[in-house]
């Protein structure tokens, strides 16, 4: 990480948020039956995406994604870290997650 650039912002209230609940989970598995979902990470579920003649895909927010880490006890660069490599950078076939990065 660069100068001041950060993810995690700890005056969010990402509690509030409505991701990770047991709808959103059931919402994936009804409407992207058979995606490939990171273990533990449901509250950082955005959605799903739909591709031309492919299977539906889950959508996290990589925002969201550092504070579900923190909130599992790693620092924020720890966090980013682990996403970075492991997460954003594992490719498990045509049904891996897509992460959306947002300002």
């Amino acid at each position: 990480m660069s100068g001041n650039e950060t993810f995690y912002d700890p005056e969010k209230n990402y509690q509030g948020w409505d991701f990770g609940t047991p709808s959103t989970r059931e919402f994936i598995d009804e409407f992207a039956e058979g995606a490939i979902v990171f273990d533990g990470c449901d509250e950082a579920i955005m959605g799903y995406a739909t591709r031309i003649n492919l299977d539906p895909v889950v959508v996290y927010s990589y925002n969201l994604l550092v504070a579900v880490f923190i909130k599992q006890g790693m620092t924020e660069d720890e966090a980013i870290e682990w996403i970075d490599y492991n997460v954003a950078g594992s490719w498990v076939g045509e049904r891996t997650p897509v992460i959306l990065h947002t300002p």
